[in-house]
């Protein structure tokens, strides 16, 4: 069975940490540092922006994307092998990372 750790408290460095500990990369963007990008561990970017109070994705052509903002969620970490950002007001609503690579 899979040992799922909830962190009630989001903030962005926390999500970093657990970002970093999947084998993620987290680059600063901006002099800064209010804009940071993740990165795959092979140093892909994700397109995946984190700021200060929220983690977001836009598409190429600006059409659409999603946006997490960390007050209204809570993070949670699966065998140091997946992130997860779930919404507090509706759980079915989820953003998650995963590192294959590192699962045995």
């Amino acid at each position: 069975m899979s040992k799922i750790i909830r962190y009630r408290k989001t903030t962005r460095e926390r999500l970093i940490e657990l970002f970093e500990r999947i084998g993620y990369k987290v680059t600063k963007q901006s002099t800064d540092g209010s804009w940071r990008l993740l990165r795959l561990p092979d140093g892909t970017s994700t397109d995946y922006w984190i700021f200060p109070d929220h983690i977001e994705h836009r598409f190429k052509d600006y059409r659409g994307g999603s946006a997490f903002y960390f007050d209204g969620c809570f993070f949670e970490i699966t065998d140091n092998h997946t992130v997860a950002i779930v919404a507090k007001s509706d759980e079915d609503i989820y953003l998650t990372f995963h590192n294959f690579k590192e699962q045995s």
